[in-house]
């Protein structure tokens, strides 16, 4: 039933199609085998490995991977191109810094010869040396310096004995700080359209530097667009005055006061300087010598109690040191009565009976508490004949 049926071409076929799926197969398994190789190479090798070494080179590979991203591209450029803008600032800093320097250098020079030539005019026995800069906090450039006091090295700190607090007087320390101030200001450039504020500036000074800080001031006025100055001491105001007045180009200053108004507010009004200078002597006089002008006066007491201490300061200044401050009027007439020579009272001797008189009707005005000090019961015609006598003392120095 079954015939041998040959099939020598499809069995080579066979066989070599077996024999290459065999090669296969040994090829597959041979590379299975390989990796399983590796991998248990790799796993025996892993153990010993530092997994943050490894880690790093992770993000290492990450790094160098992003840093050719576009974007970050650009952002190196902006780093870069800052950082040649940082090098090139810092040049220029320090070129600037270098002039700063000089310009500090130059200046602080110019202004402690100034300064010393300032503080030696007010005759002060110290000036300032070691004047220099240094730079602190924010880069700013601040000033220092140092005293010499009589030869003596003087700090500024007060932990340094001697020391700026305890070395020089209030006076000392204010003509230090006007000379500063001076320093400065003629310094500028621009004074002539500046507008200069000086508070108090004589407060503990002695007349040497008053007369000085006038003729600083003086001088300040003239170069300045407007000088204003605020003071306590109405003499040394009306003496900056006559000063401005007396200058070459004349300048006629205005003075003004400060006065207590309404609510306790305070209001500004004009000051008559002189005035407010003048001694009690020179008002007493003033008021007599109107009043026998013809000025009109409201309140004649006003007029009658200015006779005796006209009078009385009369005669303090005709004989200094012969009648003693604090008497008055009648006991001055008293040791003028009993005056023996040498006293040179003797003198005046021949006014004993008129000043008698003029003290008799002025002594009834010179009480508030005097009944007779109203004002309806003064006789004009009568005061005006008695503040002529009063003045013929004076003017004369006889009835």
């Amino acid at each position: 039933m079954f015939e041998a049926i040959s099939f020598g071409i499809e069995k080579k076929e066979i066989e070599d199609l077996w024999n290459d799926f065999i090669s296969m197969v040994d090829a597959c398994n041979n590379s299975i085998s390989k990796s399983i190789t590796n991998i248990a190479d790799f796993k025996e090798n892993l153990a010993g490995e530092d997994i943050q070494c490894i880690e790093k080179e992770i993000e290492n590979a990450r790094l160098v991977k992003l840093r050719q991203d576009q974007n970050v591209c650009g952002l190196i450029q902006q780093w870069n191109n800052a950082k040649k803008e940082k090098k090139l600032c810092q040049q220029n800093k320090k070129q600037a810094r270098s002039e700063l320097d000089n310009l500090m250098t130059n200046t602080l020079r110019q202004y402690q010869t100034k300064i010393n030539i300032l503080v030696s005019k007010f005759g002060a026995l110290f000036e300032i040396q070691e004047l220099s800069h240094k730079y602190q906090g924010s880069g700013m450039p601040r000033s220092s310096y140092g005293l010499k006091v009589k030869g003596i090295d003087v700090k500024l700190s007060a932990n340094d004995a001697p020391s700026f607090s305890t070395a020089l007087s209030e006076g000392d320390k204010r003509t230090l700080a006007f000379a500063f101030f001076i320093a400065r200001l003629e310094a500028d450039r621009n004074l002539s359209n500046k507008i200069i504020v000086v508070d108090d500036p004589v407060c503990s000074l002695d007349s040497t530097r008053r007369n000085h800080t006038k003729r600083i001031l003086r001088d300040i006025g003239m170069k300045s667009a407007q000088l204003i100055v605020l003071g306590h001491d109405q003499y040394f105001l009306r003496d900056l005055r006559d000063a401005f007045q007396k200058s070459p180009v004349n300048i006629s200053p205005q003075i003004f006061k400060i006065n207590r108004v309404a609510n306790n507010y305070s209001d500004f009004s004009t000051c008559d300087i002189d005035s407010e200078c003048a001694s009690g002597y020179y008002k007493n006089y003033q008021i007599l010598n109107s009043f026998i002008d013809g000025a009109s006066i409201n309140d004649l007491s006003t007029i009658a109690r200015a006779i005796r201490p006209l009078l009385e300061g009369y005669l303090h200044r005709r004989f200094p040191s012969h009648i003693q401050r604090d008497k008055l009027f009648g006991q001055i007439i008293g040791d003028v009565n009993t005056a023996i020579s040498p006293n040179p009272l003797i003198y005046i001797k021949p006014l004993v009976s008129e000043l008698h008189e003029i003290n008799d009707y002025a002594g009834k005005f010179h009480h508030d508490a005097s009944a007779s000090s109203n004002t309806t019961e003064i006789d004009e015609t009568e005061l005006q004949s008695y503040v002529k006598r009063a003045l013929d003392v004076i003017h004369k120095g006889e009835p």
